[in-house]
């Protein structure tokens, strides 16, 4: 793919209502996008379901303030989410089995940090127009389903150990470092820079010490 396709030549957002009688589906940070009666914690809400967003099999959807540590999780049934949220849905040319995958990579998690908005590091956000502004270059689409084919055998044994998420990842993880290698000196101004364009976020890395930093 060209270098200057972003991720919004790989999914659209959806911004569609949801409907009474679809389950409730909620992020979390390890087990993806899940039923929110299967959590632990009991999560009431006041909002009607037509006061949610609907997502649809195969979707992405992520949660805007904890994007930058990777809580997303694609939709393996319709259903509804959080108005918080927000959800994509992936283009022809992108196969969202692949980018669960994808999107937890250091380069993508990193992308995700830099792009997201907000003042102080507990407080970044990355909304849905910043999302499709993030440049990306993944590969075809036949090339994603073959590096899921190959996958496939290493993450379901993995799975049966009831390892962790980045773990049981750790087989299509090393293809995708082929193709996204983690910046050798990542900017770390985050939201500040995020309205500023990538090229100047690195010059600014260069000679700047990070002032979201921890003492």
């Amino acid at each position: 793919m060209s270098a200057s396709t972003t991720l919004g030549d790989f999914f659209r957002v959806r911004k569609e209502k949801g409907e009474a009688g679809l389950p409730t589906l909620s992020v979390t940070m390890n087990d993806g996008l899940v039923d929110r009666a299967d959590l632990d914690r009991k999560m009431e809400t006041n909002l009607a379901p037509e006061e949610h967003l609907r997502v649809r099999e195969g979707d992405i959807a992520y949660n805007m303030m904890r994007m930058w540590q990777g809580a997303f999780g694609r939709a393996e049934k319709d259903g509804i989410v959080s108005p918080a949220y927000v959800v994509v849905e992936p283009r022809e040319n992108m196969d969202s089995r692949f980018a669960a995958h994808w999107f937890k990579s250091a380069r993508m998690i990193y992308l995700f940090w830099a792009y997201s908005y907000g003042l102080t590091q507990d407080r970044l956000r990355l909304y849905a127009d910043d999302f499709c502004h993030i440049p990306a270059g993944p590969p075809s689409l036949p090339e994603q389903k073959e590096l899921l084919k190959r996958s496939m055998p290493m993450t379901k044994r993995l799975r049966a150990k009831t390892l962790t998420l980045p773990l049981r990842n750790v087989n299509l993880a090393g293809s995708i470092r082929k193709y996204f290698p983690i910046p050798a000196r990542p900017c770390r101004m985050a939201g500040r820079l995020s309205r500023l364009p990538v090229l100047q976020r690195f010059a600014l890395a260069a000679s700047t010490r990070n002032p979201l930093r921890a003492r």
